[in-house]
């Protein structure tokens, strides 16, 4: 089964609006999360900043070698997204999550990979994208147990980065004050 089978090509192009909105940059996603963005008005924003989502999509960026993806929510819906990622709207069989999950698996990303072209900047066209083949997916409550154990690992791999990123700062703090003694 192709992936396009369980999911379809989402997105809308950016509606004329009032205010600023968010914009956010391929870049500016790191670890699957926002870490940034440019406040813009419809009349100042970039050519590329043209994705508007709905509340079940799924994002990924476009670009080889580059593994970045978010699930829409409350806190991110209403941003505009650059051209760079694809928007994915899951089936009804297939769990928001659950794609997420697959968007971000070594599996998917080595496909992905394989089928990118450009000269400049290799990325995932359309047509690359419809080849992407999916071997099986689980039913619904084989998503749910899957996702809560994706996500538990999730959750100590944060913990755990946290933690070293606080030893870090131990170890540069005890150099200084040893320079200093």
């Amino acid at each position: 089964m192709k992936l396009l089978d369980i999911c379809k090509v989402g997105g809308k192009s950016v509606k004329k609006y009032q205010r600023l909105k968010k914009y956010v940059a391929t870049g500016e996603v790191i670890n699957n999360e926002i870490i940034n963005f440019e406040s813009v008005s419809y009349k100042d924003k970039p050519s590329r900043a043209n994705v508007q989502i709905d509340d079940s999509d799924v994002l990924f960026t476009k670009m080889k070698d580059t593994i970045k993806t978010l699930c829409a929510n409350n806190d991110n819906i209403n941003n505009i997204y650059s051209t760079g990622f694809y928007v994915l709207t899951p089936n009804n069989n297939v769990m928001q999550k659950y794609l997420y999950y697959y968007l971000n698996s070594e599996s998917f990303n080595s496909k992905k990979n394989r089928l990118c072209s450009g000269a400049t900047q290799k990325a995932l066209n359309n047509e690359g994208l419809s080849k992407i083949i999916i071997k099986y997916i689980p039913t619904i409550s084989e998503q749910e147990k899957i996702i809560e154990r994706l996500t538990m690992i999730d959750n100590l791999i944060n913990i755990k980065s946290n933690q070293i990123g606080k030893l870090e700062q131990l170890v540069k703090s005890q150099f200084v004050k040893e320079m200093y003694l």
